[in-house]
């Protein structure tokens, strides 16, 4: 099946969920909504999402450079973004379809699967991070952003250890369960192959950028919560679109398709928010970050295939 016909497949699905979310109780208040927006409203949530794509591709570059490959800037954007072709894959794995380009510029299948690793790893921290700002609106819940943070701080000192991740990698095999330990052994090689992509400069680096491009999709969020009048501080409003995401890439679902949505529309309606308004807004937001990302994607991939 061709990269073209998993997106559309990809547009058709997204398409009869939200449907179903419309049909749900959103239907009537999508146009009002919209309109209250207006085109520059649009255009400015828009640009945020823009901007976090720009941060992930300056990511990606920094990574390409510390594997020793220079590909230039502009064509290299454009692979970055023929990617988002494929978000709307289980995990984003169809992401991967940037080897396939890279691979015209002497880039081995290894250095570009390490980069997709190490993009995810910052992602995932980047996510889990932002999500505490939601976490931190409810007291009960601070004692466990301490606990997420200091897991993530030994997670980032233990991939500086070589010698202690062969250790852990031991003791995990140790369960005698076959398929536990092709995965287990299967993770491994992936952090060894991405070693030079998670050394502590690159590594920083990289979740650097992870939490400045999230947090200003995040940010588009806020915005349009905002224009519909929703009184919501940016700091929750980045943390409740990180926990949604977050959750929606933990269900595997392609995009988080419906996963997603059902969280954010949850969440929100937990912190006040009429239904109706809820709806609206997650589906304004999904439209502006992940089906903007997957049309810009398609025009960029179909670029390519055309030249």
């Amino acid at each position: 099946m061709t990269n073209s016909k998993l997106a559309i497949i990809s547009l058709a699905f997204a398409i009869i969920v939200y449907a179903i979310f419309l049909f749900g109780g959103g239907s009537p208040q999508l146009l009002p909504s919209l309109q209250k927006i207006g085109g520059a409203g649009i255009f400015l949530i828009l640009s945020m999402s823009f901007f976090n794509y720009g941060l992930r591709f300056s990511r990606w570059h920094l990574y390409s450079l510390r594997l020793g490959h220079e590909v230039p800037q502009l064509l290299g954007f454009e692979y970055y973004v023929a990617g988002f072709s494929l978000t709307a894959t289980p995990g984003k794995i169809g992401e991967a379809i940037r080897g396939l380009y890279l691979k015209q510029h002497q880039v081995p299948y290894t250095h570009s699967l390490s980069m997709l690793f190490a993009e995810r790893l910052s992602d995932l921290l980047a996510m889990v991070l932002l999500s505490c700002l939601a976490l931190w609106q409810l007291p009960q819940y601070r004692s466990f952003i301490a606990i997420v943070i200091c897991a993530i701080l030994a997670l980032l000192l233990l991939l500086q250890r070589p010698l202690a991740l062969n250790w852990l990698q031991r003791q995990l095999t140790r369960t005698g369960l076959v398929k536990v330990n092709k995965l287990t052994n299967k993770l491994f090689l992936l952090v060894a192959s991405a070693r030079q992509l998670l050394a502590r400069t690159v590594l920083l680096s990289g979740l650097a950028l992870g939490l400045c491009s999230w947090a200003a999709e995040g940010f588009g969020f806020y915005l349009v919560l905002q224009f519909l009048h929703v009184d919501i501080s940016p700091a929750l409003a980045i943390g409740v679109y990180a926990i949604s995401i977050l959750i929606g890439a933990l269900s595997f679902l392609p995009g988080g398709l419906g996963s997603t949505e059902a969280v954010m529309v949850l969440m929100l309606v937990f912190l006040g928010v009429p239904q109706g308004e809820a709806l609206v807004a997650t589906l304004i937001c999904r439209a502006a970050t992940l089906w903007f990302a997957v049309l810009i994607g398609i025009l960029a991939m179909l670029d390519l295939q055309h030249r």
